[in-house]
């Protein structure tokens, strides 16, 4: 009995070694640290050593490992891309599966009118397959033509094919080789009937004789370019490549059911030169006069006054009676021998444009009155007597039609305020 004890108690501290002792890594790496964790044992028991006991109480330190794991944060890294420049665009051209040439919605004209609207062009530059009647003739196939109150008269608003005709075309000759670049139509201007075209091709000749196409760049088929669908809205397609000819026709393919072969139309054209002179020049029409013979825009208004002003100081007076719902001001030349005074006895006179809409050919008349009379003041001319009566020009009232007709040039249409031409 007594031996048995006595094994007891030799083995006990073995065992409290064994616990509590800090094990080596077997990588040679230091321990992870440990807690002591107090673990009560029954007080009966005589192997306990006598330096553990406290108050009657006694405790074994057990070394627990505690491992703590370290947070790991991955960090992406933004994939850094060089900023590419922006890319514009070109217009393209398509064609619809009928063959009609679709163009970009935007289109911007690189030559200016041949002059049909603007009677450059005469009437027997103008050619077509047939015609109604002499008032539907193709010298009525003018951009923004009206027509009387009653058709069938001599002024109806379009050029109009007969009706048996299966192949209509209307044709322009230009006199001299022309680089054709764009073309403008509007259907029949009338308060009778609805005529209008909806498609139609181009063609070019040099001898009126020979022709070709304009043709489609991705099919290499012959264009067919989409027109109207009402009669007064001008309508603009570009020709997908400039052609240099003296003469081009339009060659209508469809139009409005129930209707007539009818059109209005302005040709884009720039002149081309001609090294050998094998096209006679047609004389320009024009005027001998040194005046101002042009549309002026807002600016160019502004800056013919200054000039008049400048010329004749002494009985021009430049002054503004407000501004337009658009900022712009609305300048008044006074024209007399003694501008800024009112004589007793003497009369006013004031002459006002565009009070009605656009209004665009009183405009430039109150432009050419303030140079003609300014010209005849300098040459000492009897007219320079007709300054007696004041006279107060006013070129623009506040109206934005003139404007926005100036931007639109050609395709402006006749019910925006009163078309280009005036």
């Amino acid at each position: 009995m007594w031996g048995l004890l006595l094994a007891l108690a030799t083995f006990a501290p073995a065992v409290d070694v064994g616990l509590g002792a800090p094990s080596t890594s077997v990588l040679g790496l230091a321990s992870p640290a440990t807690t002591k964790v107090p673990v009560p044992t029954p007080h009966s028991s005589p192997a306990q050593p006598s330096a553990g006991k406290e108050n009657g109480t006694s405790e074994q330190h057990v070394r627990i490992r505690v491992i703590k794991k370290k947070k790991i944060v991955m960090k992406k890294r933004k994939k850094l891309t060089r900023p590419t420049p922006p890319v514009t665009a070109r217009p393209s051209v398509t064609t619809s599966p009928s063959g009609t040439l679709d163009l970009p919605e935007k289109q911007e004209p690189d030559c200016p009118p041949l002059g049909l609207e603007s009677l450059r062009v005469s009437d027997n530059q103008l050619d077509a397959s047939s015609s109604q009647s002499f008032g539907l003739g193709p010298h009525r196939g003018r951009l923004n033509i009206q027509s009387g109150l009653e058709d069938g008269d001599l002024f109806d608003g379009a050029w109009c094919a007969e009706q048996q005709d299966a192949e209509p075309w209307l044709q322009v000759d230009a006199r001299h080789p022309t680089r054709f670049s764009g073309i403008i139509t509007q259907g029949r201007n009338s308060i009778w009937r609805y005529d209008w075209v909806t498609s139609y091709k181009v063609q070019f000749s040099n001898d009126s004789r020979t022709w070709w196409g304009s043709k489609n760049r991705s099919s290499g088929m012959d264009a067919v370019f989409p027109a109207n669908s009402d009669p007064e809205t001008p309508v603009l397609n570009l020709l997908p490549e400039p052609q240099v000819a003296r003469f081009i026709r339009l060659l209508p393919q469809t139009w409005l059911q129930g209707g007539a072969s009818c059109l209005r139309a302005e040709i884009l054209a720039c002149p081309v030169s001609d090294p050998n002179g094998l096209f006679p020049e047609v004389p320009m029409l024009g005027s001998s006069d040194s005046l101002d013979f042009r549309h002026h825009d807002y600016k160019a208004m502004r800056k013919l006054m200054k000039q008049v002003n400048e010329q004749c100081p002494n009985i021009t007076r430049i002054y503004s009676i407000g501004k337009s719902h658009q900022g712009l001001k609305l300048y008044v030349m006074e024209m007399s021998d003694q501008p800024g005074e009112h004589e007793l006895g003497e009369p006013e006179v004031r002459y006002v444009a565009g009070m009605h809409g656009n209004e665009a050919l009183g405009r430039e008349l109150l432009l050419l009155l303030m140079q003609f009379l300014c010209h005849e003041f300098l040459r000492g001319s009897p007219l320079k007597r007709a300054l007696c009566p004041a006279i107060s020009a006013s070129p623009r009232l506040p109206n934005r039609d003139f404007e926005s007709c100036w931007q639109l040039g050609p395709r402006c249409p006749r019910t925006f305020g009163g078309g280009w031409n005036g």
